[in-house]
Order: C-alpha cells, then structure tokens, then sequence
C-alpha cells in the first residue's frame, strides 16, 4: 500500500449536516475504490480564489489514505462522478 493525501473540497455554503452527509459519501467512495483514510484532517471553510461552480467559498478536507498503486485510477474515476464535490487533488507522499 502507498500512502497518498487526498484533498478534497465541498460547496462552503452547505450545512453542517448536510457537509457531513457529503463527506460520508465520499469517505464510502474512497473505500470502494480500496483506500483506507489513515488521519482525517477538517480545514473548515475558507474563500476560494475564484468561482468554482458558481461557489465562493469551500470546505476543506486532508485525508491521509493508503491505496494500492493500480486503484489509482479507479480513485479517481470515481471522485470524477462525485457531482457535488467542487475539487480534488491527490499526492503521493514521499515516504523516507
């Protein structure tokens, strides 16, 4: 397993509730795809550098995973189908 950092980024102007139910979805999501969520970090909600979705603000989540290397692109396929998340971005941790 490889260690990968999966940021993603959810409507800001969405209720508490509603946020969570958003980031359980996703959290099935990445586990469908074979990741495990090693450390879940909250950044809350912040201003967005320009529209994204017609969305000015959004909400930030770290989550360390670990994953094989060949269901990369299955990850991905599958965060790509999320209509609701606004972004994601997926690095590969150096490990030492």
């Amino acid at each position: 397993m490889t260690k990968y950092e999966l940021v993603i980024v959810l409507p800001g102007n969405l209720e508490k509730d509603n946020s969570d139910k958003l980031s359980q979805k996703i959290k099935k999501t990445v586990a469908t795809a074979g990741a495990t969520i090693v450390k879940e970090t909250d950044w809350g909600v912040k201003h967005l550098a320009y529209p994204v979705k017609h969305e000015t603000n959004g909400h930030y989540f770290i989550w360390d995973i670990e994953i094989a290397t060949n269901a990369i692109r299955e990850l991905r396929r599958l965060l790509n189908f999320e209509t609701e998340l606004l972004r994601y971005l997926l690095l590969k941790v150096d490990e030492k």
